[in-house]
């Protein structure tokens, strides 16, 4: 992560106006991006003089994404497949480990290297920083049928995160983008987490994994396993595979 000037809050908050007339709905949407954005927006002096320091001694400031190592030396890593920032099972493992750790808060910074502003495309990168004992509820607007920026947080089509906590402890990076093209398929994408190996019997306390710390959501059949258990594999880059967290 590194020090850049972004668009003013006020700047943000614009990009929900309607310029023209809408449907409820969307107007509605709107109406939730705003309070989401005054709640839970993490102002630029902020993420400037505390966050972006910390979040380099997680992750790689010259990393851009994967096949890319994008997290510090010191760090052992446990991997799923991914897709989305946070499902609700994972959210709620996370939150355990982050309560049992100590962190108060934590952020979720939009890796700029994914996307590009520009040409038509003017919606600002996003960063966002939650309590740690937010719900999940609170955390993706449940109930609200209209798109609102929460969706960004728990969809996120064409980004990707940079998430971790105040304890500078931990960092989540879920690729959702990442696509190895040497497997036929139209995406790879997989769900990272670092962490410093004293936090491991939490993280494995909480997480639900196999012999090669690979994860699954606790709802998932034994079928679905099964066939995660083929693909993780196939699909993790070498240099992750040789930071997973077994022998911790």
């Amino acid at each position: 992560m590194h020090r850049v000037m972004e668009k003013s809050f006020q700047e943000v908050l614009e990009t929900f106006d309607s310029c023209e007339t809408h449907t409820e709905c969307v107007m509605r949407g709107e109406c939730l991006s705003k309070l989401y954005l005054r709640k839970y927006w993490l102002s630029e002096e902020e993420w400037q003089n505390y966050w972006v320091p910390l979040g380099n001694s997680i992750f790689c400031p010259d990393a851009f994404h994967l096949p890319d190592m994008m997290f510090q030396e010191g760090f052992v890593l446990i991997a799923g497949l991914g897709g989305t920032p946070f499902g609700e099972c994972d959210f709620r493992a996370l939150q355990k480990c982050m309560r049992e750790v100590g962190d108060k808060s934590f952020v979720m910074i939009e890796n700029r290297n994914i996307r590009e502003i520009g040409r038509g495309n003017n919606f600002p990168y996003l960063r966002f920083k939650f309590p740690v004992d937010i719900t999940w509820k609170e955390l993706h607007n449940e109930g609200a049928e209209c798109y609102n920026i929460s969706h960004e947080v728990t969809w996120a089509p064409g980004k990707e995160y940079f998430i971790f906590g105040d304890s500078g402890l931990w960092g989540k990076y879920p690729a959702s983008e990442y696509w190895d093209r040497s497997i036929p398929l139209s995406g790879t994408p997989l769900d990272i987490t670092g962490f410093k190996p004293e936090l491991a019997s939490i993280f494995k306390q909480n997480f639900c994994f196999d012999e090669q710390m690979l994860y699954y959501e606790s709802h998932l059949t034994e079928e679905e396993r099964e066939e995660d258990r083929e693909r993780l594999p196939k699909w993790l880059p070498l240099n992750y595979k040789e930071r997973m967290c077994v022998d911790v």
